[in-house]
């Protein structure tokens, strides 16, 4: 890990390299002498990063002046190279920032444009923004502003274009909402992970204060102008003079930055590195806890600042509150409580940051932010001497319930024979728990011995059905041993869970819980991991699922009267919370990446795996399934590393679903195929296929059926025929799907009566429980389409009907759902032979007005039935125009292998319809390649 000084240290080589021609960097890294050798290869990443800049190509090459003009005064709609400006945000002796949009067509967007005055050389303004705007740019947080442009306008004026951010300043927000101290903490964590990743790709913000840090509507912390000090500095410091009549040296002149909140080294012009951003955080941090700053700078002369900043002593942030202090309304917590909770370890925290020589302060922000998280955590922090009377004090505050107040004292003077008698009390509670544990598991495999009347089948047991028994045996038993309870209801939960046996997982993680409040009925951090747990659990189950939402709730509300706002159980809630939004889809990425950003605070664990799991599948539906693949790949990576492979499948099936919605149709059957090696892991050759194996197989039946019915029948008869000998223990509803892709596959087979039979089975079962309408349109829709085939005509208006009727009740126009449910109609009329209602039914496709650039299975769909109702219309040359168009467009497909079902229809009607125009020959030849694009599929599919 860089630590500060060599952060320093590559700070000042990358600025060395960017001054030097882009032939010469090589060289100047290559020949570094010892010690700075060892930072070649973060300076080769440094340089590709400024390469590269956002890679949106809005920041092109910077024109040359020699001789720029002062900038005009400005008004309402005025063009500044491509940016309209729509009204004044701020004006001052920085310059102004004005709210613009991109106007030019390249980009919709709107903008806070900031227009400086800079006391710099033209042509050294001009060199400093080609060296450092591409390495801002290139800063993607989700807590920092985005630079976006930087430059020069054609008359003269310099510019910046930044990210508009709509809301207040942070100390606005938190007095505004009347946030407690932990609260604050929590937004202020948000500040700190931001600063941090700045400084990890060595940039400095150099000018940290509350107007710089936004928080909007929704509780999301922003940072502006992050680096731009450093974009617009002369290099010189300013100089005494200009101190004791400015507090604020903004000015986009000399050396950026705001009295109040600079670090001793800046205002002595001294070397400025990450130290200088900690400084100011612990200002800041100390403004938002007390109400008050340490110090106020404006109208003081330099003697008076040397005499305030330079003290190593600053009055703490406990003892800045007044109880008259109109400062308190401001906080949602009474005067006598803020003392107490800044008091000790707060105090100590900011205290470190503000020491005047950075070597004292925090290293890094992140070992700042991991203190302030101790603290919230009531484990010592890292800023305070490591004294036993003080470790055992934050033992005491993590463990009220151990500890009578009457007894501190007691405690404080006996350490040492306190942690004596609590080892041993300790290790005799592991004793009884032992021994209750080996009676328990002793009794269980005695009740499966030899002994019994059946010696042969004990023999034949399996590991399984020992599983279901001590689910079974352990919830009347070892009632007098509760916390031996606790232990083994654990494990076999989490067994259950793993062979995805999830009724009896939450049956045992709720009994847990029961058990659990009865022993520790108080608000802690270990109750919430159960109600966390007894959630997922719940949310898994059928009898759990409509109670899910109130475990979740419950735990919400506990970690806000912890004070938890970043902890990995939060983390966990926001996983969650995810889940109950998967209608949402957007909605529930947003609260998943928060999840997985505090998860990924703590150890790989296998609550990390979940979060990005849930991430990768709501990335995907939200549209972006590049971060989808790179996060489901991440899910995996944890998996392995931390053994727990049990959710590999879920991995593989949402990385399929990515590469699908890409159009990447091998590499989602690739995936596919090892979800369901991952899912057929689980399970012994005769077993009772589970939810996993039937929902992973149908979505790869799916994206087989068209194109390759053989290769998805192979994959679905066996299973299903499986899962009918013991419909009771199977998953029904994701049995239904797959016999729906059974069915198709026979149709496509040529199979007409197995696909009658299936689908009527699988009408059959869903008629046996409670099926959602979800479920219902598509057996409807795969049923029309089947019995269209056969004929049946009469059934098959009916099952149309019966879709129809459910598409509207799902609000399905304009949906995929609904294209597909047209085209089934289309076909029934063709069979009809009601070519009018056809095409009138074609004309209602939702999908002749989406971008005609864009190939779907969907979009071929469609052109095929279009030609095929042309040709039953008689119209030959129309009929065959369609039939070319879309073998042409077949061709664009991303994988044309994949809609070769398509293809040979389309061969069809053009060999109709070259027969019809008096084409034998050519005819003849269409004709063939249609036959032969079925034959293929009647045979078989190549492996993939």
């Amino acid at each position: 890990m860089i630590d500060a000084e060599q952060l320093s240290k590559i700070s000042s080589l990358l600025d060395v390299a960017l001054t030097l021609e882009p032939e010469a960097r090589a060289h100047f890294i290559e020949h570094l002498p010892e010690p700075d050798a060892q930072f070649r290869e973060v300076l080769y990443k440094m340089l590709a990063l400024s390469e590269q800049g956002t890679g949106t190509g809005m920041i092109d090459q910077l024109p040359q002046f020699d001789d720029l003009p002062d900038a005009e005064d400005l008004v309402e709609g005025e063009m500044i190279d491509g940016y309209r400006l729509l009204r004044e945000l701020g004006h001052g002796g920085m310059g102004t920032v004005w709210l613009a949009e991109r106007a030019d067509g390249l980009i919709r967007r709107t903008v806070a444009l900031k227009l400086p005055l800079v006391n710099m050389p033209h042509k050294m303004l001009l060199q400093r923004f080609e060296r450092e705007r591409s390495i801002l740019a290139a800063l993607s947080h989700p807590h920092i502003a985005r630079l976006y442009d930087a430059g020069v306008s054609k008359a003269g004026q310099p510019y910046l274009v930044m990210e508009y951010v709509e809301g207040i300043s942070i100390n606005d927000y938190c007095d505004a909402n009347r946030l407690t101290i932990p609260q604050r903490l929590q937004l202020f964590s948000q500040v700190l992970e931001a600063v941090q990743y700045a400084h990890a790709n060595l940039i400095i913000h150099r000018d940290l204060k509350p107007a710089n840090i936004l928080v909007t509507g929704n509780g999301e912390v922003r940072l502006l102008d992050f680096g731009i000090a450093k974009l617009l500095e002369t290099g010189e410091a300013a100089k005494d003079g200009g101190l004791a009549d400015k507090a604020d040296i903004t000015g986009f002149a000399g050396s950026p930055l705001t009295l109040d909140y600079a670090s001793p080294e800046q205002l002595m012009s001294e070397p400025v590195n990450i130290a200088s951003d900690i400084y100011s955080l612990s200002i800041l941090l100390y403004e938002l806890l007390s109400g008050e700053r340490p110090y106020h700078l404006k109208g003081l002369t330099r003697g008076q600042v040397e005499q305030l900043v330079l003290a190593q002593q600053h009055k703490a942030p406990s003892a800045a509150l007044d109880k008259a202090s109109p400062t308190l309304s401001r906080f949602d917590t009474k005067y006598k409580q803020l003392v107490r909770q800044l008091k000790g370890d707060l105090d100590t925290v900011i205290l470190k940051g503000l020491k005047r020589d950075p070597a004292e302060r925090y290293a890094t922000v992140d070992a700042l932010s991991q203190d302030l998280q101790r603290w919230q955590n009531h484990e010592p922090v890292r800023a305070r001497p490591d004294t036993r009377w003080y470790r055992t004090s934050r033992f005491i505050q993590r463990n009220r319930l151990a500890v009578s107040l009457s007894g501190i004292a007691v405690v404080s003077l006996s350490v040492g024979l306190g942690i004596a008698i609590w080892q041993a009390q300790s290790a005799q509670r592991e004793t009884r728990a032992a021994v209750a544990t080996e009676a328990f598991l002793t009794g269980l495999f005695k009740a499966n011995s030899m002994d019994q009347d059946d010696p042969v089948q004990a023999q034949q047991t399996t590991a399984r059905v020992l599983l279901e028994r001590g689910s079974e045996r352990i919830m009347g038993e070892l009632n007098n041993a509760p916390e031996t309870k606790l232990r083994i209801l654990k494990t076999l939960a989490s067994l259950n869970q793993d062979l995805a046996l999830d009724e009896p997982g939450y049956l045992l993680q709720k009994k847990r819980l029961e058990i659990f409040r009865s022993l520790h009925p108080r608000q802690s951090p270990a109750l919430v991991t159960e109600l966390l747990d007894t959630f997922f659990a719940a949310n898994s189950s059928v009898s759990g699922l409509a109670g899910a939402p109130d475990y979740l709730q419950q735990a919400e509300k506990m970690l806000d009267a912890l004070g938890d706002y970043s902890s990995p159980q939060r983390g966990r809630l926001e996983v969650g919370k995810a889940y109950l939004l998967d209608s949402d889809n957007c909605a529930a990425a947003k609260h998943s990446q928060r999840g997985v950003e505090l998860l990924r605070r703590a150890p790989p664990s296998e609550e990390l795996t979940d979060g990005l799991l849930v991430l990768t599948v709501n990335l995907t539906y939200c549209g972006n399934s590049e971060k989808a693949l790179a996060t489901g790949q991440e899910a995996i990576n944890v998996m392995k590393a931390t053994g727990r492979r049990a959710k590999l499948y879920y991995a593989y099936a949402a990385m399929a679903d990515a590469y699908s919605a890409l159009g990447k149709i091998d590499l989602a059957i690739q995936s596919s195929r090892e979800s369901i090696a991952a899912a057929q892991k689980k399970l012994g050759p005769h077993d009772v296929p589970n939810s996993n194996l039937l929902a992973v197989s149908s979505n790869l039946a799916k994206k087989l059926v068209r194109a390759h019915p053989r290769a998805a029948l192979d994959l679905t008869q066996p299973l299903t025929e499986l899962a009918m000998k013991d419909v009771e223990h199977c998953d029904k509803d994701t049995l239904v799907s797959i016999l729906i892709q059974q069915a198709l596959a026979h149709e496509l087979l040529d199979q007409g009566d197995a696909a009658v039979k299936v689908i009527t089975q699988a009408n059959e079962l869903l008629a046996s429980f409670d099926a959602e309408d979800g479920q219902r349109v598509m057996l409807y829709d795969a049923q029309a389409e089947i019995l269209t085939t056969q004929g049946m005509l009469d059934r098959a208006a009916q099952s149309l009907a019966k879709a129809a009727e459910l598409h509207a009740k799902l609000h399905h126009t304009g949906t995929g759902q609904m294209d597909f449910h047209v085209l089934h109609q289309v076909d029934y009329q063709l069979r009809r032979g009601d070519a009018a209602q056809a095409k009138r039914d074609l004309d209602g496709a939702f999908l002749k007005n989406k971008d005609p650039k864009v190939v779907s299975r969907q979009r071929l769909e469609l052109a095929v039935r279009r030609s095929e109702v042309a040709l039953m219309r008689h119209d030959w040359a129309e009929a065959l125009a369609d039939a070319r168009e879309t073998q042409e467009t077949a061709k664009r497909f991303s994988t044309p292998l994949f809609v070769r079902d398509l293809q040979a229809r389309a061969w069809a009607v053009e060999g109709h319809a070259l027969q019809a125009l008096g084409k034998p020959q050519d005819a003849a030849s269409a004709l063939k390649n249609a036959a032969a694009i079925h034959a293929d599929m009647l045979a078989g599919v190549p492996a993939i």
